[in-house]
């Protein structure tokens, strides 16, 4: 694998991750306005089909996302592939590979950037196992309550009666899924982070505005429908 073909893959993963967050807070914040707010509620009403077919596009999309994400297969673009790849290749995150990114990037070189490159973090493959192991509990929870969601409801109509599909639903919560892309964009961001810049990964440290931007998004839809939007989104959706 070369450093090109490795950062395509990294960008697959990246796009997969940017559209299951996208998905998954449309649909929370979309119902949260609604508990929150009557004429929310009753408009969605009044148009219930649109909305629930949103809905379940929304969701069906998350989930389908969320198996390519994590998906086992040998050959498949997901997670697993990307942080092989990055144990079986440490020399992609090397002072030399670093300085040679940024030379090219820049046209030359400079004191400003042999600097940079010495204060880099130069893994080892042992080292570089360590985000391995810190994905190994999310791709465990996804595998145990997610993928069942996924491959029988979403991505076939193996289970359809109702207390069926409430029984596989029963240990999902809101919660987990946020944990769960929370860790995956924070993930990406790390290597892409190491990869340009050379800075060791340090999970659990970062925060973003996707909420709250994606928050900001819904409600001007709302609001160009012609609704006033009075209650905030109910902190229990953002915890």
């Amino acid at each position: 694998m070369s450093e090109a073909e490795y950062m395509r893959l990294y960008d697959v993963l990246d796009g997969h991750v940017d559209a299951a967050i996208g998905c998954f807070y449309t649909d929370v914040v979309l119902n949260g306005y609604a508990a929150d707010n009557r004429s929310v509620f009753a408009f969605l009403n009044r148009n219930a089909a649109f909305w629930n077919l949103h809905r379940y596009s929304l969701q069906s999309t998350c989930f389908m996302i969320l198996g390519r994400i994590f998906d086992t297969a040998s050959d498949a673009h997901s997670i697993h592939a990307l942080l092989a790849a990055t144990i079986q290749h440490p020399e992609f995150f090397s002072k030399e590979a670093l300085r040679q990114r940024k030379i090219s990037l820049v046209h030359g070189t400079s004191d400003w950037l042999e600097d940079r490159v010495n204060e880099a973090w130069e893994p080892n493959t042992s080292e570089l196992r360590a985000l391995k192991r810190a994905l190994a509990p999310h791709a465990a929870k996804f595998q145990a309550v997610y993928a069942p969601i996924r491959n029988q409801v979403f991505g076939h109509s193996i289970v359809t009666d109702h207390l069926s599909v409430q029984a596989l639903f029963a240990n999902a919560s809101i919660p987990d899924i946020e944990a769960l892309l929370f860790f995956l964009r924070e993930l990406l961001s790390n290597l892409q982070d190491l990869f340009l810049n050379g800075h060791q990964p340090k999970l659990g440290l970062r925060t973003y505005g996707y909420r709250e931007r994606i928050a900001d998004q819904v409600r001007r839809v709302l609001e160009y429908s012609g609704l006033t939007i009075i209650a905030p989104v109910r902190k229990s959706d953002f915890p």
